[in-house]
């Protein structure tokens, strides 16, 4: 990232941002509580009985053919990538991260793919910060969430579950509406791992403009109809977690809609096309 790209777009914080898409049925995606299992967060726990080992060698961290394969495929494409231990601890923890055992699906990984292409199309400039957040798959405790978007001192990631639960449910084809891929696509995993992506660039460009996108969709809103009624609006017209996941949530669900090109609801027809223009004005005029 160039320093005008980076000052325009990189906004250090100290504090750990993180907001994940959930997969269907789960309680929701901002419970990252609970701690990472002791001795497995970042790897396999060490053998022994636990008394002190004589041999100083700093010894490798356990990596599984899951995770190399995910990361080697997406490295070659020019992504930043990262193994569990080369998280910083306290996300690790937040997100009780593990190493992933099983490989996503080829359908996701094509998904993946072509999220990261329909960003470079419509934004080189979001693709550049893209190119500068590090995707890391690992497991996740939580079945219910297939994909998170974190910022921690001005870095920012995304993690990609590798937990085959959330994956499941992610691409179930008997859930319409929970999320606008669920909604759009019928269970079709590449084009459902798709929009998941495009939902968590969503997070990333909101935090890119200090969350201007969600301030801008929540003005919207208010401006078009009483609060009372924009849940159930939400809720019929975008998606169930547009609804049930905040106002966060439904700007990265309006972002994902928006780029994939899905039709949106009048009353938001305004707010699509600026931002359009947004993604637009972010094109580099330095090449």
């Amino acid at each position: 990232m160039n320093a005008s790209t980076k000052e325009r777009f990189t906004q250090p914080r100290d504090a750990i941002v993180v907001v994940g898409l959930r997969a269907a049925g789960g309680p929701g995606s901002g419970n990252f509580g609970h701690a990472g299992r002791p001795g497995k967060v970042g790897g396999s726990a060490p053998d022994g009985d636990g008394e002190e080992s004589q041999d100083t060698t700093p010894k490798q961290p356990a990596r599984s053919k899951a995770a190399e394969a995910f990361h080697s495929h997406f490295k070659a494409k020019g992504y930043k990538v990262a193994h569990v231990d080369e998280v910083p601890d306290i996300i690790q923890e937040r997100l009780a991260l593990s190493e992933a055992q099983d490989n996503l699906p080829p359908e996701a990984m094509n998904g993946i793919e072509l999220a990261l292409e329909d960003i470079e199309k419509m934004s080189p400039l979001l693709h550049e910060a893209v190119l500068n957040t590090t995707i890391v798959y690992a497991h996740q405790e939580s079945d219910d969430v297939s994909a998170t978007f974190g910022q921690y001192k001005g870095e920012t990631y995304f993690f990609i579950n590798a937990n085959q639960s959330a994956v499941e449910q992610t691409s179930d084809p008997t859930d319409k509406t929970f999320t606008v891929g669920s909604k759009a696509f019928n269970g079709d995993p590449e084009q459902v791992f798709r929009a998941v992506l495009l939902h968590e660039a969503g997070h990333l460009a909101d935090s890119l403009v200090d969350d201007n996108l969600t301030g801008a969709l929540v003005a919207t809103l208010l401006q078009r109809m009483p609060m009372n009624d924009v849940p159930s609006f939400l809720r019929r017209k975008i998606s169930t977690y547009a609804m049930v996941g905040g106002p966060k949530e439904a700007a990265a669900e309006v972002f994902a809609a928006t780029v994939l090109g899905l039709p949106l609801p009048e009353e938001l027809h305004g707010y699509r096309d600026e931002l359009k223009l947004l993604l637009a004005r972010t094109k580099r005029t330095d090449d």
